[in-house]
């Protein structure tokens, strides 16, 4: 539902090995570190292509791309308006 999942998940029994990219995946999310985001989506492609998540996950990239964007011109925007006044 958008939100970053409690560490907790990703300790079940059973689930560890195979939830690892997630987390390292959510962990990249949690942290905002974008390289690294690409750099374990483009690690573990296969895996997310396997679970039918890439595309899901791919979206999700995008998305955060455009939301970056828009929070920066938001804000060079306000900076803008103070500077005119």
């Amino acid at each position: 539902m958008g939100e970053i999942p409690e560490k907790s998940i990703f300790r079940q029994p059973g689930f560890a090995g195979a939830l690892r990219p997630y987390f390292q995946l959510s962990e990249t999310v949690r942290i905002g570190d974008l390289a690294a985001f690409h750099e374990v989506l483009q690690q573990h492609s296969e895996t997310f292509r396997k679970d039918n998540n890439l595309t899901l996950i791919q979206r999700f990239v995008l998305l955060t791309h455009s939301l970056s964007l828009s929070l920066s011109y938001s804000s060079d925007s306000r900076a803008n308006d103070m500077i005119d006044c």
